[in-house]
């Protein structure tokens, strides 16, 4: 999923280049959930928009894309794989997939995002959110199971007294009415995606539910951090985490988004769109 569906074709290419051939599908992310769109959000601060979206839009490809595997890897665009994941050989080796696979975080997030997140969770769902042990859901992939997904967004529907095909309205209408009602709470923290399938699935079918914890030899959140205004690892940065890691969320952007992006632009031929001639 992508934001311009016009870099369909580049992205196309670039798997039939790598042997890939007809194993990528790209389509544009306002055209995922029927009726929803970025400019749906509208009533939130533009800086969350996006961030909020993407959310809704993982959820949409679970009920949407017709050729969407039932057992699938929803996989964070900053999360760099650096080898094989031993995930994927684990999945593999069973004769049927027996469930849904969860990264639980070892380190939760800070105390009032986990406040935030849980209480959201409750007002959709009426339900508690249930941690994992040790940490938190909230790790940069899951593997989700569509009709769980599905289970999931119904309720969530149901318990506003909205069809079932209103889940994604019922999300945002919450979102936007809570932060109103709390003046304090951090948009951007205000809803998790992986929060809410991961305690869903943990409470509701428990039997499915696997434990890929972080060890020391698997990931690291934060690299070195870069030269302030850089978003992106050089070849020799990646070829370094190699020799220890099996991948890493490359978080710059977070934090000094602005730069970073004209940079990222500048450095990989991915220009702006040019401005109209006044």
């Amino acid at each position: 999923m992508i934001n311009d569906a016009t870099h369909c074709p580049s992205l196309v290419a670039l798997a039939d280049g790598i042997g890939a051939t007809n194993r990528v599908h790209c389509i544009a992310r306002d055209d995922v959930i029927p009726g929803i769109t970025l400019k749906s959000l509208e009533r939130l601060p533009a800086e969350v928009r996006g961030w909020i979206f993407q959310q809704l839009v993982k959820f949409g490809a679970a009920l949407h894309l017709a050729d969407l595997s039932p057992l699938f890897l929803v996989w964070d665009s900053d999360l760099l794989p650096l080898r094989p994941i031993p995930l994927f050989s684990y999945i593999s080796s069973l004769d049927q997939p027996r469930g849904t696979f969860f990264a639980g975080h070892m380190a939760a997030h800070n105390a009032k995002a986990r406040e935030n997140y849980h209480g959201m969770y409750e007002v959709l769902t009426g339900l508690k959110l249930i941690d994992p042990p040790g940490g938190s859901w909230i790790f940069g992939w899951q593997v989700w199971y569509r009709p769980y997904v599905e289970e999931l967004l119904h309720h969530i529907a149901a318990k506003a007294g909205r069809d079932h095909s209103e889940w994604a309205q019922v999300i945002i209408d919450t979102i936007v009415r809570e932060a109103k009602a709390r003046p304090g709470m951090i948009m951007r923290n205000s809803f998790s995606e992986y929060d809410s399938y991961g305690s869903w699935v943990w409470t509701r079918h428990p039997q499915h539910v696997d434990f890929w914890h972080k060890s020391d030899d698997l990931w690291i959140r934060y690299p070195k951090p870069l030269k302030k205004g850089e978003c992106c690892p050089t070849y020799k940065t990646l070829c370094a985490l190699t020799q220890k890691y099996v991948y890493v969320p490359w978080e710059n952007h977070k934090f000094d988004s602005c730069t970073a992006k004209v940079i990222h632009n500048t450095q990989h031929t991915l220009r702006p769109p040019a401005q109209p001639s006044q």
